[in-house]
């Protein structure tokens, strides 16, 4: 939520209509690729006008494919680690104890959809608020001008 609030303020005052999510396909037991989530994101996105997509979802792409495409497009996408590669382009903190099965062993985690979608909702008028704080008077503009781009009409 942090993430795409940072997201959706840069949106705003750069007036970028589209958000772009990197989920795969086979990473949906993630909190951030969840169904649930993604569809309460697009709603959030939605909001000020903006466009949510996860891409490689959309596409059906899976991780083998996103790898090639990316080695493709000469990307970096980290030091190799068992089967991962994150070392170097993503951070670690505390709470990603909680993967350490999964990178380890493949044992993924679970998350139960209802309290994801209590805690987003919990939170979203916190990080409207912050939204309102980052883009100021210009807020109500950006949202017609975004809406008007991607079709997504703000209530």
């Amino acid at each position: 939520m942090a993430l795409v609030s940072h997201v959706v303020a840069y949106n705003l005052v750069h007036r970028v209509p589209h958000v772009l999510f990197g989920s795969s396909v086979g990473g949906q037991y993630a909190v951030m690729s969840m169904p649930v989530t993604i569809a309460l994101q697009q709603e959030f996105c939605a909001t000020y006008g903006l466009d949510y997509r996860t891409p490689l979802l959309e596409d059906g792409i899976v991780k083998a494919q996103e790898r090639v495409l990316l080695d493709a497009a000469g990307v970096f996408r980290g030091y190799r680690f068992l089967d991962k590669h994150s070392g170097g382009n993503q951070g670690y903190c505390l709470l990603s104890v909680q993967h350490l099965p999964d990178v380890l062993f493949g044992l993924h985690p679970t998350y139960d959809p209802a309290r994801v979608e209590r805690c987003f909702r919990d939170k979203a008028p916190l990080c409207h608020a912050w939204i309102r704080d980052q883009v100021g008077d210009a807020l109500p503009e950006a949202v017609r001008a975004l809406s008007a781009l991607t079709g997504k009409a703000a209530p």
